[in-house]
């Protein structure tokens, strides 16, 4: 790709990479973006709020099969580690998934598609909140105001040899849910116990069985649930228990088998609240759809990565970490992929750092997408 693009493209990456924000801060993080675009493009952006979008209009909007990308711009709740001038500036806040080197191979992607100038028309989405699973979907009504036929989106991974484009041609990453289940009974003294409702013995029952629902001989595909927390009543050795939940995340290849086991679960737990006099209450976080990708698009990507030179992957197995980009996929055709760094540190850990060269490879594959 063009070198000074390319160059204005790494140096607004390092930006950002200073400057991260959580989901639903990224507020300098949106502005940067656009003024960027203004300053360097001449497409037109559309400001969504927390998200906007740019219009690459190569067509003059009659491309009877208009096409979107997407990337996403927040940051994790994570120290950066990095040894470099553009290391982040905010305690405890980094770019340890990339979404930094995602937003500015979109931009650099915006100048090209003006310096080429293909009679198409692209629309890139900029994305918030992609962490916290609900980003995408407060972007719900971008394929239906742009007219989409076909949506992509990349993220950058590590492991496979430099430059390999991976994804598969339907499932790409679990559906997954935070559950809290939160049981309250009636407090007394603990030399009294009988006087009062403890939900001990129910949310260790409720426990036992989520494990029995989720046993994976009873699905077809993928199921996990993971307890990530429980607590009941406090450090007081003369008041019994009275309130007490369970933290777990529910993760399934498809939807509908995450769904069942969280039906499920709140049936046993309402029953066995009701046979303790106990209230139960149900609670959820960071929801995230499957991402299923069409095979012809997922495809599509396996070919215009060939066509460049580019080594080619697709894995047997499902990616467990989840992706928001599935709420994309459920209202138009397209796919998930990945291109690798290399041998370089994983992302979600402090010492990983997106890699610059990256950009050039991402903005080639989607020109190679987008001549199919």
């Amino acid at each position: 790709m063009n070198k000074d693009i390319l160059a204005k493209a790494t140096t607004l990456r390092r930006e950002l990479h200073a400057h991260p924000e959580l989901s639903y801060q990224e507020v300098w993080t949106k502005q940067h973006l656009m003024d960027f675009l203004k300053e360097n493009t001449k497409v037109k952006l559309v400001d969504k709020g927390k998200w906007f979008y740019a219009c690459y209009l190569g067509a003059d909007g009659k491309d009877p099969y208009p096409i979107g990308f997407r990337a996403d711009f927040d940051a994790l709740p994570m120290e950066d580690e990095i040894d470099a001038p553009w290391k982040s500036q905010i305690p405890g806040c980094g770019h340890k998934c990339g979404h930094d080197g995602h937003v500015a191979a979109l931009c650099a992607f915006a100048m090209e598609l003006e310096a080429q100038a293909p009679k198409r028309d692209v629309y890139l989405v900029f994305q918030h909140a992609e962490e916290t699973g609900q980003g995408a979907c407060e972007c719900g009504d971008f394929v239906k105001e742009t007219g989409i036929k076909e949506i992509y989106s990349c993220h950058n991974t590590t492991g496979l040899p430099y430059g390999t484009v991976g994804t598969r041609l339907e499932g790409t990453n679990c559906a997954s849910m935070g559950m809290n289940i939160v049981m309250t009974g009636e407090p007394t003294h603990a030399s009294q116990p009988e006087l009062g409702k403890n939900p001990s013995l129910a949310i260790c029952d409720t426990a036992n069985e989520i494990m029995k629902i989720a046993d994976q001989s009873r699905f077809e595909k993928l199921v996990l649930a993971t307890i990530c927390e429980i607590r009941v009543g406090e450090h007081a050795f003369g008041i019994a228990a009275s309130k007490g939940c369970i933290g777990v995340t529910l993760r399934a290849e498809h939807d509908k088998d995450m769904y069942q086991i969280r039906d499920e679960v709140i049936a046993f737990a309402e029953k066995r609240a009701a046979e303790d006099g106990l209230t139960v209450d149900f609670s959820y976080e960071d929801v995230f759809p499957d991402t299923t990708n069409t095979p012809e698009q997922a495809m599509k990507v396996i070919n215009a990565a060939k066509s460049i030179g580019l080594p080619t992957a697709m894995p047997e197995q499902i990616t467990r970490g989840s992706e928001d980009f599935g709420w994309f996929l459920k209202q138009c055709p397209g796919a998930e992929f990945n291109v690798s760094a290399g041998d370089r540190p994983a992302i979600h850990t402090a010492a990983f750092d997106f890699m610059d060269e990256l950009i050039g490879t991402m903005v080639d594959v989607y020109f190679a997408i987008l001549a199919q």
